[in-house]
């Protein structure tokens, strides 16, 4: 028996010196992964697939977004293999919003492309097991809802691929994101099907962390008279698309041109209407309007008190402050309106009085300077045949108020908060939004800022166009600033 066991470490011990000494032959392609993949993968990227493979190896945050048929898994599968079979102690995690996305997609091209290079390692059937090499370099594939499984990923040189990233929960990425402070890097790849997200804010608000690429379905080799590529888009592909849907219609947008779409059929504020308002926007625009302000106070520990401030269809920017009590609260509300409030003026404030919001409003009713309303969002909707409770009928008059001309300064928070409210309808045809904890499952976080708007801009009559800017004047002024 120990014969046998002696006799089989030792093959075990030479088949894996002869894969560590073809593994450290590839090293030498370290520096170029476009001739990695042409000398010992067999293929040619074109050249969309070749600026993103070297994109990788100078950056550390990646981001594709792009229409169908680039060629993204296939890109996806080859960063892969030229990162574990060329950097040291290199590991990847393959991962994507779905399972059939890493098992039927990806690990199919790094198993294909793994076995006609025949390269060193046992690439299994399995993602979850993976393709491993005996000095520890791996690639493993999962999807997971376990923030803690992917926060517990580790090593000076690891590299998460992360496909349709647009669906990718945002806590998910947030884990991830904790391990690239060890070294870590990552590429994104996915179609722009929606408008909020870590996918949406590396092309927006978090753009100076990435480093982005956008590819259309009409460059590929095939779509363009080039040497056609199988699988690519094709012109003909892209032609139909047009035909069936529109030029101009947000399915051509994201799934041809790779861009996000400007309407989505369930969104409640599209991405277009928000930069409307956001390209109309001036610092201290002064309207004839009263002044609103909308308080949402914290109810968890990592949320934040927001107070927003509105004079009609202008909006100051938001002021946040994290971890005050409701004394604390209330006082920085009154020294917001103090400083903003015209002289003989009483401004009116609203804040959500579920919860901690009580106290804040029992504290603020003592003073005589400002009107302050209690706003239970949970109860009954004014307008019943539309709304089932009023927090619906906020959020819609958002919506009404961004149509009408509401102007809104851009907003590295805010922006993802109003983008990423979906509604639909109850059983009476009623409009119904989608709840805060759904937001937050999407958001990573809740939607504070968007919920002090809503209480900023509600009102119960028909909005009056009164509020309409006048243009900027000597009386102009900021409604503060972002804390």
């Amino acid at each position: 028996m120990t014969l046998q066991r002696s006799t089989a470490r030792a093959v075990w011990e030479a088949a894996a010196a002869r894969s560590s000494r073809g593994a450290d032959d590839l090293a030498q392609y370290v520096n170029d992964p476009l001739r990695f993949c042409t000398e010992r993968l067999g293929f040619s990227p074109w050249s969309r697939q070749a600026e993103c493979l070297e994109a990788v190896r100078d950056h550390h945050r990646v981001a594709v977004r792009s229409g169908h048929k680039v060629g993204k898994s296939r890109l996806g599968a080859a960063v892969a293999l030229w990162w574990v079979y060329t950097q040291p102690a290199g590991r990847v995690i393959l991962t994507s919003s779905g399972n059939r996305q890493v098992k039927s997609i990806l690990w199919r091209e790094i198993r294909t492309l793994h076995r006609q290079a025949r390269l060193p390692g046992r690439c299994h059937l399995d993602p979850g097991t993976g393709l491993q090499l005996p000095d520890g370099r791996e690639i493993l594939g999962f999807t997971t809802d376990d923030a803690e499984r992917m926060a517990g990923q580790s090593g000076a040189r690891l590299l998460f691929v992360i496909d349709e990233a647009s669906g990718f929960p945002q806590q998910i990425y947030e884990a991830v994101q904790g391990n690239l402070a060890g070294g870590g890097q990552v590429l994104a790849l996915g179609n722009p099907t929606r408008a909020a997200g870590f996918f949406f804010d590396a092309f927006h608000s978090a753009r100076e962390l990435w480093h982005t690429i956008h590819i259309s379905s009409a460059e590929t080799p095939s779509a363009t008279g080039g040497e056609p590529v199988p699988g690519l888009a094709t012109k003909a592909w892209i032609d139909e698309m047009i035909a069936e849907y529109g030029e101009d219609s947000p399915i051509v947008a994201v799934r041809v041109r790779g861009d996000f779409a400007a309407e989505s059929e369930d969104a409640v504020i599209s991405l277009a209407l928000l930069r409307g308002a956001h390209s109309a926007w001036l610092p201290g625009m002064e309207t004839e309007a009263a002044l609103s302000i909308g308080v949402d106070v914290a109810r968890f520990g990592d949320d934040d008190s927001v107070i927003w401030p509105v004079r009609g269809y202008h909006a100051g920017r938001p002021t946040v402050i994290h971890g005050y009590d409701t004394i604390e609260v209330a006082a920085k509300v009154m020294q917001i309106a103090d400083q903003l409030k015209r002289p003989g003026e009483t401004p009116t404030i609203r804040i959500d009085s579920i919860g901690y919001g009580a106290g804040v409003v029992d504290q603020l009713k003592r003073r005589a300077t400002v009107k302050t309303i209690g706003v239970n969002v949970a109860t009954r909707s004014q307008q019943p045949e539309k709304f089932a409770i009023l927090r619906d009928q906020l959020w819609w008059g958002v919506r009404d108020w961004l149509r009408e001309g509401g102007t809104l300064p851009p907003c590295k928070k805010a922006d993802p908060e109003l983008l990423s409210a979906r509604y639909g309808y109850d059983a009476r045809g009623r409009v119904k939004i989608a709840s805060k904890d759904q937001m937050r499952s999407s958001l990573g976080r809740s939607p504070d800022r968007a919920d002090a708007l809503a209480l900023a801009v509600y009102t119960s009559a028909v909005p009056s166009r009164a509020g309409k800017r006048t243009g900027r004047g000597s009386r102009a002024r900021d409604f503060g600033r972002v804390l």
